[in-house]
């Protein structure tokens, strides 16, 4: 009985039709090496056979609750410092995981290197930290100085453990960030329906 009531929870993310790749870069490449290598590899993955789309992020749902960042509310000065989980996603990664943009967008080719950063924000930090009001414009600033413009929210995903309630979380895009820290990235490749 508890198997089947776990299986009726909805995680926020399609995992039929979906592989996993768990790649861990060589300890000799630099953060932005790694950054590029976890760029370069997506087209490749995307050209194999039966694929019809792949994503990357440095952190899988239901494999922790991501990296815990501070956050501040850009023109907020009476909200405390705050922290959330966040992720490093690549552009199609949305799409990939069956994740649903509920207001906004989510990430397209205006969000590259050089260009002010974006940010996409869920379902629970909207309800907390703007609760009644519109966040897409609003801007966090967290350790990158001007900070990041929301564009988005999504659907709560199950973070850490499947029968958690929803923490605060936001998806940041590799190729705005700075450089790629982490040595794992999980890159998640979406198939056609089995024959």
């Amino acid at each position: 009985r508890s198997v089947v009531n776990l299986r009726a929870i909805d995680p926020g993310f399609e995992t039929a039709n979906a592989v996993v790749v768990d790649a861990t870069m060589p300890t000799r490449l630099t953060t932005e090496e790694r950054k590029q290598a976890v760029l370069q590899m997506l087209p490749s993955l995307e050209a194999l056979p039966g694929v019809t789309s792949v994503a990357a992020t440095h952190k899988l749902p239901l494999r922790g609750s991501g990296d815990n960042w501070g956050i501040r509310i850009q023109g907020r000065s009476d909200t405390p410092d705050a922290t959330t989980f966040f992720r490093t996603v690549s552009r199609d990664y949305f799409s990939t995981m069956g994740i649903r943009v509920v207001r906004g967008r989510g990430f397209d080719a205006s969000d590259r290197e050089g260009n002010p950063p974006s940010v996409v924000i869920n379902e629970a930090l909207a309800a907390k930290f703007f609760p009644g009001e519109d966040p897409i414009g609003r801007v966090l600033t967290t350790f990158r100085g001007p900070g990041e413009r929301i564009i988005g929210v999504v659907e709560n995903v199950a973070d850490g453990v499947l029968t958690e309630g929803p923490a605060p979380s936001r998806y940041m895009l590799y190729d705005q960030m700075p450089a790629a820290v982490w040595h794992q990235v999980s890159f998640v490749l979406r198939t056609g329906a089995a024959e």
